[in-house]
Order: structure tokens, then sequence, then C-alpha cells
């Protein structure tokens, strides 16, 4: 029957994490003199890498990777140290990790990718730093609720990484698991400026409508936003579809105005 690491082992273990977590260089360097390997785990399978690049650590990381460090060690959960970095904006680190063979295209249990974690949190530059290696092969990858790293910067209103992420052969129209866009997820959070840079693709279909039947035209009217429905109008917004589809009064004496 196979054994777990020996309790000297395991704690030894926990040591370097701490220090890594704590910024401890000392600690750390002390630890990997007396031979400890840089690639112990703690109880979920993270290695001091992975905890020195999600607190920003850099010295540590350089030191770790000097022994000999696995850069693409995944958690049990498939968390790796370049998702770490990218989730907490350490865009130095993500560079580093990159130039030390970094796969950037890794994904967690549940889907999700360097890049994405970089855009949920609106970390321009480590989405740069992510999008400038051209490394990642598919940048309109989906997570398992079907969100792609466009979508989830919208849905935050992240306009830096909405801005980076249309200057490469982005999906705007990808849609997830319910049928939203990047588009419908900003109308619905309100952020006028990321709805205009997504209004300026030409591969923009306005008349999209999500499983529940709505419109990113509908949405906007829903949430009263008089400025993003005349910017969805400018750019081709169907009204009858919106009338048809909402049987909405908010939208009727929304949109009235502006027509007129």
């Amino acid at each position: 029957m196979a054994q777990g690491p020996s309790p000297s082992k395991k704690s030894t273990a926990q040591a370097l994490i701490l220090a890594c977590r704590n910024g401890d260089i000392e600690k750390v360097d002390c630890l990997l003199k007396e031979g400890t390997s840089a690639n112990l785990q703690g109880n979920n399978g993270e290695t001091a890498l992975i905890e020195a690049c999600y607190n920003g650590n850099y010295k540590i990381s350089q030191a770790l990777l000097e022994k000999k460090a696995s850069v693409n060690h995944k958690t049990k959960d498939g968390f790796t140290a370049l998702m770490a970095a990218s989730q907490n904006g350490h865009a130095k680190l993500v560079a580093f990790l990159l130039r030390h063979k970094a796969t950037v295209d890794f994904t967690d249990r549940d889907g999700w990718t360097a890049l994405m974690l970089a855009c949920r949190r609106g970390h321009v530059d480590a989405v740069e730093a992510l999008l400038r290696k051209h490394q990642i092969k598919d940048i309109n990858m989906k997570n398992q609720g079907g969100s792609t790293a466009l979508i989830l910067a919208c849905e935050n209103g992240h306009v830096g990484a909405v801005e980076a992420l249309m200057e490469y052969e982005i999906s705007v129209d990808s849609r997830n698991a319910d049928g939203w866009t990047a588009l419908m997820f900003a109308c619905r959070s309100d952020h006028i400026h990321v709805v205009k840079i997504l209004l300026t693709s030409k591969k923009q279909c306005l008349g999209i409508p999500n499983k529940d039947g709505w419109t990113a035209l509908m949405i906007a009217c829903k949430r009263g936003r008089v400025d993003i429905v005349e910017a969805l109008f400018k750019h081709g917004a169907s009204v009858l579809i919106a009338l048809k589809m909402a049987g909405l009064l908010s939208c009727l004496l929304l949109i009235m105005p502006i027509l007129l």
C-alpha cells in the first residue's frame, strides 16, 4: 500500500511553504541550502513556488527555480504558479514564469486559464504579459461555465483588459452556458465604456438572444441606461426585435424619446 510523506518531510514542506507565504527569503534560502526539495507539496498539492507566486515574491521564486522547482506543477485543483501570479496581478512574475517555460494554456479543474483569472480581476499588465508572448493557442477558450476571458473582463467592467484582448483574434460573440455574450454582460453591469469598445468590432452581432430570449438592447432597456441604448442603436440594434421580444413598457418609454 502506498504511503504518504513522512512526518518530517511533511513538516519541512509546511515550513518551506509558510516561509514563501510570509516572504521570508532568509528562511527559504536556509531550507534550500539544507537540501530541502523545492518541489515538496502541501496537503492540496501546493508547492513553495505556487505560494511564492500567489504572494508576488519574485526573489523567492527565482531562488526556487534555481533549485529546479517545477514551473508547471499543478495542485489537486489544477492550479499552477502561473495561474497564481496572473490571478493576483503579479505581471513581473508572469513574464518571469513564461521565460521559464510555464505552460500558458493549462486549465484548473473548472476550466479556468491564467488569462481568464487575470481578466476577471482586471490585471491589465498581467493580461498583456500573457498575450505578448503569443503562446496562447486559443484566446477564446471557455471554462466549464462557458465563459471566455473576454466575457469575464466585460462582466466586471475591466476596460484595460478588454482593450488588450481586442487587439487579438478575439471572438466577441462567444456565448456562455446560458447564452450570454460579452456585450450582454457589459450592458447588464452598466459598463458603457466596455460596450463602446465591443461595438467597434465588425463581428459584433447585436441580435443574438440569450437562452431566456434577451438581447443586449433589451437588457440595456431593462437597466434604464439611455446612453447604452443610444450606443446600441447607432450600431444597428433592432428596436422592433427588442419590443417584440421584451414586451416591456419600460423599454418603450426609454426608446421613444431617442427615436423622436
